[in-house]
């Protein structure tokens, strides 16, 4: 009867996470993007912003659930043994959301800056690690994913190059594709 239950929770969160990547995440990152200039402030500016506050938060709190729900599930079902590195990634992402970044410099800021940068580089190498996984077991739906993942990534740093910095733009395309691919990827290898 327990294992019953277990099973029907799993499968239900299973379903939650599905639709979170699929819709919730990418519409609520758009919805994000249309509050602020896409080519001249990133998402922390919203973060700042009292009236745009509440929907930053609203976002970061569903988007790091979801991306970290669908990449420990991956995890598992792949049998990745640095597991380890998803909590880290975690809570290093959360400190970057939550650490506010005050206009002029300050130690704030440079801390915001540098917890931003270093949950970028481990959750790219969290991907990384699936993506090897994936190539070992299906190499012709990982090699559709990588390269759709490398344009997306080859067009936000484009961005970047443009604009000289990280803005709502890149944001926006970095996270909704992000996140429907490991959505895509939690389908095919369960």
């Amino acid at each position: 009867m327990q294992k019953s239950n277990e099973r029907k929770q799993n499968k239900i969160f299973s379903t939650l996470l599905l639709l979170s990547g699929f819709f919730i995440v990418p519409l609520l990152t758009l919805y994000l993007g249309t509050l602020t200039s896409l080519t001249l402030q990133n998402f922390t500016y919203l973060a700042n912003q009292p009236a745009t506050k509440v929907s930053f938060t609203i976002w970061a709190i569903v988007s790091i659930i979801t991306h970290f729900g669908l990449l420990y599930s991956i995890y598992t079902t792949l049998k990745i043994k640095s597991v380890s590195i998803l909590p880290i990634t975690f809570i290093i992402l959360f400190i970057s959301t939550v650490i506010p970044y005050p206009k002029g410099d300050s130690l704030l800021g440079f801390l915001h800056v540098v917890s931003g940068y270093l949950a970028f580089i481990l959750y790219n190498y969290a991907l990384l690690q699936i993506y090897i996984q994936a190539y070992i077991i299906k190499p012709r739906l990982f090699r559709v994913i990588l390269n759709i993942y490398l344009c997306m990534f080859g067009l936000c740093f484009v961005i970047f190059m443009i604009y000289g910095s990280i803005n709502g733009l890149t944001e926006v395309i970095y996270c909704s594709v992000t996140v429907i691919l490991i959505t895509f990827l939690k389908i095919k290898v369960a």
